[in-house]
């Protein structure tokens, strides 16, 4: 009887996939959550994937994960990401989002948002950066 070779082949693995979505790269990463770059199988549309670990979070944060999902449904403007599928595990949740290649209006701005860097003192979030900019 021969023994095969003691070296071992690498192990070749396919893309990691979430639902019809394949998994290409990471774009951020936060406490509780990494977002990644993902690709549908069929229509080859890239989306972005929010994947949050529910088991880091304590519930009130959770009920503001759920909340702003909530929100997000309802959402319908063209400045505004489009949330277009939730999946949901017993520990993880996965947000499937439009993906913005150019990067969020936050990173656009080195951290500052518009009212701020017309020496304003007081912060405006991203979906009133806009109006602030125009009441100046």
């Amino acid at each position: 009887m021969v023994m095969a070779d003691s070296v071992q082949k690498p192990l070749i693995r396919g893309p990691v996939r979430v639902g019809f979505y394949d998994i290409e790269r990471t774009l951020g990463k936060g406490n509780f959550a990494v977002v990644k770059l993902a690709r549908h199988r069929i229509t080859k549309t890239e989306v972005a994937i929010k994947i949050i670990d529910k088991t880091q979070l304590d519930a009130v944060n959770l009920e503001k994960i759920y909340r702003e999902v909530q929100i997000m449904k309802m959402l319908d403007h063209p400045h505004i990401i489009k949330l277009y599928q939730v999946m949901e595990t017993k520990n993880m949740l996965y947000l499937v989002t439009e993906y913005a290649k150019n990067g969020e209006i936050f990173g656009l701005v080195g951290g500052l948002y518009p009212c701020q860097l017309k020496g304003k003192p007081t912060e405006c979030p991203i979906l009133f950066a806009t109006e602030c900019e125009l009441k100046s």
